[in-house]
């Protein structure tokens, strides 16, 4: 990853071609681990609505079984409720990968300056 410039080994080059893919692979990961849960938990929020209004026609008829769906139902209320707060979360961390993307880039340009800087010194001291 570091070279050492053959003028001064306190100053490393880097090789920004690889920089550049770490950092276009690391987001890609990101973005598509926060896409693949995002899309599981609106799945099983979904599988949880569909159980619920499932269990809500099969048993209608007795006390007992309806004791039973309004325990359920409010259980996957409470998983819905869980599962919504959990995407609300993951929606604010793209928000923050996004936010930490762009100081990737200015932390790089700015790496960019003072190496172009310390060439141009390099190159006025020969």
């Amino acid at each position: 990853m570091f070279k050492f410039a053959s003028s001064s080994p306190l100053m490393p080059s880097i090789d920004y071609s690889v920089l550049q893919k770490m950092k276009k692979k690391v987001t890609m990961i990101i973005i598509m681990n926060i896409l693949e849960r995002t899309s599981s938990l609106v799945i099983a929020m979904l599988k949880r609505e569909e159980e619920l209004e499932d269990a809500k026609q099969e048993h209608v008829s007795s006390t007992q079984d309806q004791e039973r769906l309004n325990t359920m139902e409010t259980s996957y209320k409470n998983k819905i409720t869980a599962l919504k707060v959990e995407v609300e979360e993951l929606r604010n961390q793209e928000k923050d990968m996004e936010n930490l993307k762009k100081q990737i880039i200015q932390q790089t340009e700015e790496y960019n300056r003072l190496v172009d800087r310390h060439e141009a010194l390099k190159q006025k001291q020969a």
